[in-house]
This record gives C-alpha cells, structure tokens and sequence, in this order.
C-alpha cells in the first residue's frame, strides 16, 4: 500500500473515529437529563435555518441524518489534514510545533463557535460538554495517528535537541575560538 494510501486511510479512520466518540458523548450526556439525541437535533436545525438549505421545521429523521453526514465529514477533513502534517512530520519532525499551534488555533475557534452558538441563546451547548467532547475525540484520534507514527515522538525531541545544540548563527562547527593574546610586557 503506497504511503498517499496509507495517509488517507489513517485520516478517514481518525475522523470516523472522533465523530463517534463526539456523538457518543453527547448521547449518554442528552440520555442522562432524559432527551436522547437534543443535541444533534438542535444543532442539526440551526444548521438548516442558518444555511438556509432546508427547513428548520423538517422531520427529526431528515435531520439527523443531514447533520450526521456534515458531522462525519467534518471530522473526516479534520483527520485527513491531521494524517498530512504527521506525514509531513516524519519528514521534518518540527513540524509538530505547527500541528500543536493549529490544535490550540482550532480549540480557540471552536470555544469562539460555541460562544457565539450561547449568545444568540438559540443553542445552549455547556462549555465543559463541549470541552470534554473535544478531549475524548482528540485524545482517540491522537491516539490512533501516534500508533501508526511510533518512532516520531523521539525523532521530534532529537531534532529540537539539533536545533538548540545548531544555535542561532548556524551549526557549531561555524564558530572559532576568540585567540587568547597573553602580553609578554613588563607591568609598568
């Protein structure tokens, strides 16, 4: 199997995989308070009213199915761009300080969405059910992708060693010793 192959199987695995973990999440959550599924189905109908594709009013089974099709594609996408750069890190293993900032970016604009979602009072969606989603499916997909990328954890902590050892002028070997002048005058 070619490494494009492998890549983009490893990305549609971690997203099918953090969409179910989500999902799952919220399920026991909406169960638990006696409302199974009131968070697709809400967020599904805002969805429909904001984008205008259907109508808010359409029936439960109708929007299910359209937000869980968005839902899974969204996490597919996520874990498709998350399969390229651990690609990219194998090749350039600092690379995973860009994947961390784009982890925090990502975090950020969600809690950004979830807030704007809170202000227009339509889509309630507790902050630390949100933020607990987001740590189980990141925590899954992480895991999934780090199996299939086992030697890059250390690779990546010998290139940053690398880069602190090179300087910021360059590799060592640049650098010459300052020539010790020793006077041979008498002290006046």
């Amino acid at each position: 199997m070619s490494s494009r192959t492998m890549m983009v199987r490893e990305g549609i695995l971690a997203g099918v995989l953090g969409a179910t973990v989500i999902a799952l999440w919220f399920l026991v959550l909406d169960s638990i308070r006696g409302a199974p599924l009131t968070t697709p189905l809400t967020l599904g109908r805002h969805l429909l009213r904001v984008t205008g594709v259907g109508s808010a009013d359409a029936r439960d089974g109708l929007v299910l199915v359209a937000y869980s099709i968005l839902h899974v594609g969204v996490f597919v996408a996520i874990g498709m761009i998350c399969a390229k750069l651990l690609a990219m890190s194998e090749r350039t293993p600092t690379v995973l300080i860009g994947v961390g900032l784009l982890f925090v970016a990502f975090e950020v604009l969600l809690a950004g969405f979830t807030e704007v979602l809170a202000m227009q009072r339509e889509v309630l969606l507790p902050r630390l059910h949100v933020a607990g989603a987001n740590l189980l499916a990141a925590v899954v997909m992480a895991g999934m992708l780090w199996r299939t990328h086992r030697s890059l954890p250390h690779r990546f902590l010998d290139a940053l060693a690398n880069d602190a050892d090179d300087g910021a002028s360059g590799s060592r070997d640049d650098i010459q010793p300052t020539p010790r002048v020793v006077s041979t005058a008498p002290p006046t």
